[in-house]
């Protein structure tokens, strides 16, 4: 009943069939890399490398000293007009985020990450790790295994069970109060659908914060979020989540699964249940 509901939500926004097909292989999207400084650099570079097939194909000595001599100097201008188009894409840049106002921050955000300041720097997560005898692998299954015993390994750690008993701790059974036990409201529902963020990372289910900012959306939010409530139970897709790693320091192993923070990008339906139960 509660993976129905939330499969209702699904067609509601439109998202069902989307999800059947992510559902048995999830792929993360990267942001295209925009044009930068490559427009005369790049048809120079073009010429450039026709001077460095006359180079390497000519067999007379003197001329292919000559030929060298000419292609090290294309080369050289080449290099020298890269430096200079990419300056000026940078000048550029920082006039245009100079231009943003001050009271709206989300724009210049969304500009930073679109030129790419820090893409350019990025390290990309290798596809090999290094097997316990100090070997390294490229293998997909062997690469998937151990990360998944990796991550596994942080989220059910071998702790001792041996705590420290607390003394004299009277519970009391069958506590009611009307406050807590009481249904959601829609109030409670509209309340935090509406104070979510926009353009935040969705979950597993690929629904985003602004398609849940709709009356009809709301409303089968607050009847999926009492079937929880009253049963005790939450859909199978809540306990999913996207494990995406980001590096921990630049000089750790990158081929190590444990050189990176395994952050989880939970669905949004069940964060905002969850918000709704916190506020009481």
């Amino acid at each position: 009943m509660l993976d129905f509901n939330n499969r209702t939500i699904l067609r509601a926004i439109g998202k069902d069939k989307e999800y059947r097909t992510v559902e048995e292989k999830i792929t993360r999207l990267q942001n295209q890399t925009p044009p930068k400084y490559r427009d005369d650099s790049m048809r120079t570079q073009h010429n450039d490398n026709f001077k460095e097939k006359d180079y390497v194909t000519c067999k007379q000595g003197s001329l292919k000293q000559q030929l060298r001599k000419h292609f090290v100097d294309k080369r050289k201008d080449f290099d020298r007009l890269i430096l200079k188009n990419k300056r000026q894409y940078w000048y550029r840049c920082q006039e245009e985020l100079g231009n943003f106002s001050d009271n709206d921050p989300i724009p210049f955000s969304r500009r930073i990450g679109q030129i790419c300041i820090g893409n350019e720097r990025q390290m990309r997560i290798p596809n090999e790790v290094t097997l316990d005898d100090g070997t390294i692998t490229n293998s997909l299954e062997t690469i998937i295994s151990i990360w998944k015993s990796s991550f596994h390994s942080l989220l059910n750690p071998n702790v001792n069970a041996d705590y420290k008993k607390v003394e004299n701790c009277n519970i009391k059974e069958n506590i009611i109060c009307i406050d807590l036990d009481k249904e959601i409201t829609i109030d409670e529902v509209h309340k935090f659908v509406m104070n979510a963020k926009n353009c935040k990372s969705a979950g597993i289910d690929l629904i985003q914060d602004e398609l849940c900012k709709n009356i009809s959306i709301v409303s089968i939010l607050h009847k999926l979020f009492n079937l929880c409530f009253s049963s005790g139970n939450v859909p199978n897709m809540w306990y999913k989540g996207i494990i995406t790693p980001i590096p921990k320091c630049s000089t750790s192993d990158h081929r190590d699964p444990l050189s990176y923070r395994g952050i989880t990008l939970a669905p949004i339906t069940y964060k905002m249940y969850c918000s709704v139960l916190n506020e009481r």
